[in-house]
């Protein structure tokens, strides 16, 4: 089983084996539980007898590992099956190397790794002192080889949620002979990457979601991204979460309507109201608009970097109403400025698209222009970098 994702930072997940245990503070709310307990309930046995007795209910209603830990060597042969070159997240359910991983098993996933070259591989792990273990130790044939030569084509990350598992993760991560990259989510605290930064080459920075979410300050994600902007490290802003601060909880939202079979998007209402709660926080307070609401955008821009591909910010989607400069887009219409009217989005049976799936409708000079734009061929008119 291998599946297209949406996770922003890959294409596709290889979930090779499953369960887990928590390891840390970022882990009481972890997605792959909620995951377990839903394809638990699949009414297809072969899905739900791979998830059954992985979580199990608390008596105060949350989600706990029960400490199983399934490998699944029936899907190590999906790499060998994609037509097209992937972007691979390994182990999206759980720790290829928690330690009831065998390492016989880790040993086959790299095979297939080194089989199927094509694809790139991302391993995410909260245990690198394991990584370390294994490559440095009596190891099964060919984990001793895991360096950057031999596989050029995978990428090792730590996830920290904070400073001290920063502090604890990072440093081992960099021992390593391979690409690196790291994941700060969810970000629950402020991070310091000051002392890594020009040995990192990937950061990957979200928010919580889920019932139980904690917060995420804007100051947080900035001081991140500007420390990668000064050292030319790759910055990727996954998603805020369940919040959002002031201004953005007050953003519009955009309303799907159709005119003439085409759909089209128009100013809505903004992501909170009078209704919304709240939750204050020293001098903060944070809206609870919702994981979708909330967005993935961070100062008017998409942070899309990804390894070998989109390694500068976009633009993020424009609001209806407003005021934008033309640029790129010709002699005819570069320098133009105008205001939005319409957004239609590419894909017409999309309705979570976001601003680099989307055209916009210009009104300039007090006429609707006929030429629709893309988002990167228009700039908002006096823009200026929120602080």
């Amino acid at each position: 089983m291998a599946a297209k994702t949406r996770i922003s930072w890959a294409d596709t997940t290889w979930p090779i084996t499953v369960g887990c245990d928590k390891e840390s503070e970022g882990c009481s709310g972890c997605y792959a539980m909620k995951d377990a307990r839903r394809m638990e309930s699949n009414p297809n046995s072969k899905v739900s007898s791979v998830y059954s007795d992985l979580v199990q209910k608390t008596p105060g209603g949350s989600l706990e590992w029960t400490g199983i830990i399934k490998t699944l060597p029936e899907r190590l042969d999906a790499p060998k099956q994609w037509s097209e070159n992937r972007l691979v997240f390994v182990c999206s359910q759980s720790d290829l190397f928690h330690p009831d991983v065998p390492a016989d098993f880790i040993a086959q996933a790299f095979d297939v790794m080194w089989n199927y070259n094509q694809h790139r591989y991302l391993i995410l792990t909260k245990r690198p002192e394991r990584v370390l273990e294994l490559m440095h130790s009596d190891a099964p044939a060919g984990l001793k080889d895991v360096n950057r030569g031999n596989f050029p084509h995978v990428r090792f990350g730590v996830s920290a949620e904070n400073q001290p598992n920063a502090d604890r993760r990072i440093p081992l991560l960099l021992q390593m002979e391979i690409d690196n990259f790291v994941s700060l989510e969810p970000l629950i605290g402020p991070i310091d990457v000051s002392p890594w930064i020009t040995q990192l080459q990937w950061v990957i920075v979200g928010g919580e979601s889920g019932k139980y979410a904690r917060p995420m300050h804007p100051q947080w994600v900035r001081a991140i991204r500007d420390q990668c902007e000064q050292h030319q490290t790759l910055f990727h802003f996954k998603q805020w979460g369940e919040f959002l601060v002031e201004p953005f909880a007050h953003e519009k939202l955009l309303l799907q309507h159709r005119e003439n079979e085409t759909v089209l998007y128009k100013a809505g209402n903004s992501k909170a109201d009078k209704s919304t709660r709240t939750l204050t926080k020293g001098d903060t307070t944070y809206y609870r608009v919702g994981r979708r609401k909330a967005g993935r955008t961070l100062d008017g821009r998409y942070w899309n970097a990804r390894p070998e591909e989109d390694e500068t910010p976009i633009l993020a989607p424009h609001p209806i109403g407003s005021t934008v400069t033309i640029v790129n887009a010709g002699s005819e219409y570069d320098n133009l400025t105008g205001t939005i009217q319409t957004i239609q989005p590419d894909d017409p049976k999309n309705p979570d698209f976001n601003g680099e799936e989307a055209s916009y409708y210009i009104t300039a000079n007090g006429h609707e222009l006929d030429q629709a734009f893309g988002y990167w061929q228009l700039s908002p008119a006096g823009e200026q970098r929120h602080e």
